[in-house]
């Protein structure tokens, strides 16, 4: 194949590792997941509790403190819920 010189000499030798090539390749691969799972985390309020906890939380206590979060707002759901039943 004939390329112009730039390409060629930028495509013509290895510029990484090949265990370098495939943590890249794995970046690339795994990002939709990464997406995905923070795009969870901000929806569910867990990312908002880890920066109120500089310290961390135990996988435990996440899940503690955001079953709490989730029955407070059913709580308030059903409490509209009810109060727009009465009138």
């Amino acid at each position: 194949m004939q390329l112009f010189p730039a390409l060629e000499q930028r495509y013509s030798h290895e510029h990484q590792s090949a265990g370098e090539a495939q943590r890249l390749a794995q970046e690339i691969a795994f990002a939709p997941i990464v997406f995905q799972v923070s795009r969870l985390m901000v929806k569910f309020g867990i990312l908002d509790l880890l920066n109120d906890h500089p310290d961390g939380l135990t996988q435990a206590e996440i899940a503690e403190k955001n079953e709490n979060q989730q029955l407070q707002r059913h709580k308030s759901c059903w409490k509209l819920h009810f109060l727009s039943a009465l009138s």
